[in-house]
């Protein structure tokens, strides 16, 4: 006879936390010392899953590790959702959950916890951190193609100037003081200026103005 035997996953709660990404809250009630419900503990924003509504759950203890391995009896097999009422929601089946093995000290499982915590929110400050990476390029690349359309335009507007100025030869005259002289050939002449005469420009160097 064949058989083909499926059995249930099995791993301990801190095992199933890390996979999942799964904070593990646990909390004091103001009862006595020893009293069996003196801790409760739950995953953070969590429910169970039971006949198509979201039942709320949690473990009980005297102290933080039994809180924590009653939750884990509760929620053992069962299917959970995580943020529920958001767009980041997720369902988990969650897999047989089984105690430590012998040799590990109960104070384990709330350290181990807090790594996964740790662990966590680091990753969460990498995103923050890599968005924020982003937006600079981003707005450096906006600058870049801002600052490269400027030099566009004004190397346009040289070279319509370039051209004007081809347009009307012009032979360097000499310095007198502080003021340039041209003499411009107009293929056009002016009214009031004949035939052979030269149009003398001035361009005052120390002022940059023409007269």
């Amino acid at each position: 006879m064949q058989i083909d035997l499926k059995e249930v996953p099995q791993m301990t709660i801190e095992e199933f936390a890390d996979a999942n990404q799964l904070v593990m809250e646990v909390r004091e009630r103001g009862l006595p010392v020893g009293d069996r419900m003196r801790y409760y503990a739950c995953f953070k924003s969590a429910e169970v899953m039971e006949s198509g509504c979201l039942v709320g759950a949690h473990g009980d203890g005297a102290t933080p590790e039994e809180a924590i391995e009653d939750y884990a009896a509760e929620i053992s097999t069962k299917r959970i959702a995580v943020d529920a009422w958001k767009p980041a929601r997720r369902e988990i089946l969650v897999p047989r959950l089984v105690k430590k093995p012998d040799g590990l000290r109960p104070s384990e499982t709330v350290s181990s916890i807090e790594e996964s915590r740790a662990r966590a929110e680091a990753a969460e400050a990498g995103k923050v951190l890599v968005e924020k990476e982003r937006d600079a390029l981003r707005t450096l690349f906006k600058r870049l193609e801002d600052q490269l359309a400027e030099s566009r335009a004004e190397a346009e507007r040289l070279r319509g100037q370039l051209a004007a100025a081809r347009d009307y030869p012009a032979q360097v005259g000499g310095f007198d003081g502080d003021e340039l002289t041209l003499t411009l050939v107009l293929p056009v002449l002016p009214p009031g200026i004949a035939i052979g005469e030269h149009v003398t420009l001035r361009v005052s160097a120390a002022l940059g103005e023409g007269g």
